[in-house]
């Protein structure tokens, strides 16, 4: 998926669930959630439990996966 981005045939990656930043104190970096629901929890730690509790292998909610199958533009090209 990183090449086929790199040579602009798909989206640029786009972080889901984390953003790195700066600590404006400290000058260290931290991840900051991207997801913050209603009730003030993470997203991550909600789909984590859920995985766990569905025993593994849940795809998560909004996160595409990091190791796809070549989409056919790239299958026709080889």
């Amino acid at each position: 998926m990183r090449r086929v981005r790199e040579e602009g045939k798909a989206a640029p990656h786009r972080p889901q669930l984390f953003v790195v930043e700066m600590n404006g104190d400290t000058g260290e970096r931290v991840w900051s959630s991207l997801r913050v629901l209603e009730d003030g929890s993470l997203e991550y730690w909600r789909e984590r439990e859920r995985e766990r509790e569905m025993g593994g292998g849940v795809p998560w909610k909004d996160v595409g996966g990091i190791f796809v199958e070549e989409p056919d533009f790239i299958k026709q090209a080889e």
